[in-house]
Formats: C-alpha cells, structure tokens, sequence
C-alpha cells in the first residue's frame, strides 16, 4: 500500500520517543558516599533499597533516582546512619521497598494519547488522501490517463472508477445548474477538465436533455491547444476548454490591488 510505509516510520519515531521518556524517567545516577550521607541525614530519601551491594534512593525534592555501590562495607553504612535511617522509618518519612521507579512527568502521561491522536490523523490522512477516490476503486492509480488507458482496454474496476467520476461530477454540476436555473456556458479547465477529453465527452453525454452537445472532433482536439470552443452547432449551451493560468491571475490581481491603494 503507497505510503503505508510513511505511516509506519512515524509509528516508530513515536515508539522510541516513548520509550526514551521512559529510560530517563527510570534510570539511576551513581553518586559518592558522602552524598549518601548527607542524603539521609537530611531527609532528602523518601524510599531506598538494598539489593546485592547496590543502594538505590528516591530523592523525593527533585523526583529522580540515585545509586552507590556500597560492597561489602554495609555494615559501615548502617553503623553510621542505622539510627537516623530507623528514626525516618518511624516517623513514616521513609520507606524501604523492594526496586525504585522515578514519576514519570505529568507531561509524559499525556503522550500514549498524542500518540494515539497523530495515528488516527495519519492513518485518516494516507486513506483520505492517498489510498481513496479514483485510486481505491480502480485499484491501479489515481491519474485519469492511466485509467481511461485501462478502460479503453476493457479493465472492469477502470470502467467503473471513470463512470462513478463522470457520475459524480454530473452530480455536482446538475445541482449547481438546477440553482441557477439553467446556464448559458459550461467551461472544463484543470487537469482532467483540460486534457481528459473522455471524461468532458461522458459528461456532457449527461447532460443531453439540457441541450448540451459537444463536436467530438473538436474535443479531441482541444487538449493543449489553448483555449476552444467544442460546443456543436444548435447546442443550447456553449460548452469551453479553457486553461488554468494561475501565476497570471495572481499577477492581475497584484497589480489591480496595488493600483487601487
């Protein structure tokens, strides 16, 4: 699936950010004896542990981890600090467990629901945008040339992606021309309109009870030839290609405004 692989490398970057966030959040720093002791003396430690060698406390003020390997010299440590240590278990001010985890960040808890978010709006943006329309029926592409060559070919999803476009776009043009009571022009421009000559054929097909009919030659003709007229004679509606020149209408528009102020 076309940018199914996009999608999937941005559900990866999101995993290791996660991930990341975690890692720090969760490890330890190594400090020296000395901090150990001030630490504790001055209540600093809110839970410890003791596990082979390896002391490990929770800094309650600044929410992170630390750690001193300690060896065979715990009884040193005890002798020197057993006292204050029991006095804080007493008093509820500190605690000994069994492993040490750091909060994660409020900002943190958040993230399984970013996360969550971005998926749904790309997952939403690569199937809107990418794997619908003329693409998802066809099944071989969005571009009009490359299905109007299949369809001519006999390509059953073809036929139907080129039908359902003409439909729709019948659809659309019926219900603006029913809100104006009619129209006196009807002008294709753009890409399809300017050179799928198929698609203008199928469309004014659609609109015959209107009084729209088309010259096929001169239709076939007016892909990349500028401006015309493929209207047929006694055609109550004259029927346009026109080309899009967007840079030229940005600069008339430039300078029409510029020339007011």
């Amino acid at each position: 699936m076309k940018g199914f692989g996009l999608y999937l490398l941005i559900l990866v970057c999101l995993l290791a950010g996660v991930s990341y966030v975690v890692s720090q959040t969760q490890k330890t720093e190594s400090i020296s004896y000395s901090d150990v002791y001030s630490y504790f003396e001055q209540g600093d430690v809110d839970r410890y542990t003791l596990e082979g060698g390896t002391l490990t406390m929770h800094l309650k003020n600044e929410n992170r981890a630390v750690s001193y390997e300690i060896g065979d010299y715990t009884s040193v440590w005890w002798a020197q600090l057993g006292s204050v240590i029991d006095q804080q278990m007493k008093d509820g001010t500190l605690t000994k467990v069994d492993y040490i985890t750091t909060t994660i960040p409020w900002w943190a808890q958040f993230l399984p629901y970013l996360i969550l978010v971005v998926l749904i709006g790309a997952f939403w943006y690569f199937m809107m945008n990418k794997q619908s329309g003329l693409l998802a029926i066809s099944g071989i592409s969005n571009d009009a040339r490359d299905i109007r060559t299949r369809a001519s070919e006999g390509d059953e999803r073809c036929l139907l992606a080129f039908d359902m476009f003409a439909y729709k776009a019948m659809q659309q043009a019926g219900s603006m021309i029913a809100s104006m009571a009619g129209v006196d022009t009807i002008t294709f421009t753009a890409g399809i309109g300017e050179n799928d000559w198929s698609i203008r054929k199928a469309f004014c097909d659609c609109f015959e009870w209107l009084g729209v009919r088309i010259d096929n030659n001169k239709n076939r003709e007016a892909v990349g030839n500028g401006p015309q007229v493929i209207s047929a004679a006694g055609s109550s509606v004259t029927v346009m290609v026109i080309p899009t020149d967007e840079e030229y209408m940005i600069a008339h528009d430039v300078e029409r405004l510029t020339k007011n102020n």
